[in-house]
């Protein structure tokens, strides 16, 4: 397991690291079917540290335990940077692009949007009126938020369609087999 470069006349033996080492370990505790011992002892002694730090967390006053909390928070949030870091490292490829979809399938944008209808459901208000002004709000803040101002949002196509819609909506409800016109009343059509 030890790496060895030749050279013209020297060969340098490079040390294992830790990891590599406690590899090798394993994989003999493997080979002589003592690995489950080894595993069950482990849990065992990560149990009593994680007991003993417990113990100690417990005495602390409130003050101190929330100072711990928080420094706990902020490794947390060093770590998972760091993790993203490397990954967007090894894989720059995955970038997300401004002109590429958010979601790479429709799978997975069913999914999301099939998470939040619960939460969103419960979320917004009950009347339709209501739940459409919270939703547009939603809308305009999220484009700040990504660059995009509500201008650019398609608010000329819009308006056209809806006097195309409009049009089309009157010349359907003015066709015979659709709608009537009452006797003795004007500029009145009823459905049928």
């Amino acid at each position: 397991m030890h790496q060895n470069f030749t050279f013209h006349w020297v060969q340098i033996t490079i040390p294992l690291t830790a990891a590599q080492r406690q590899a090798k370990r394993r994989q003999k505790l493997r080979e002589t079917a003592q690995y489950e011992d080894y595993k069950k002892k482990n849990a065992e002694q990560q149990r009593l540290v994680r007991v003993k730090k417990q113990r100690k967390e417990a005495q602390l006053q409130r003050s101190e335990k929330n100072k711990l909390q928080a420094e706990r928070r902020k490794q947390v949030w060093a770590r998972v940077a760091a993790c993203q870091a490397r990954k967007k490292q090894q894989n720059p490829n995955n970038d997300p692009t401004p002109g590429s979809p958010a979601f790479k399938s429709e799978q997975a944008l069913g999914r999301a949007v099939s998470r939040a209808n619960p939460a969103l459901g419960t979320a917004l208000p009950q009347t339709l009126k209501r739940k459409r002004a919270v939703v547009q709000r939603l809308s305009q803040r999220f484009q700040m938020e990504c660059g995009t101002s509500p201008d650019d949002v398609t608010t000329r196509t819009i308006a056209r369609n809806c006097d195309e819609t409009v049009d089309l909506v009157k010349e359907f409800y003015e066709r015979d087999d659709i709608s009537r016109q009452a006797p003795g009343r004007k500029d009145v059509n009823s459905c049928c």
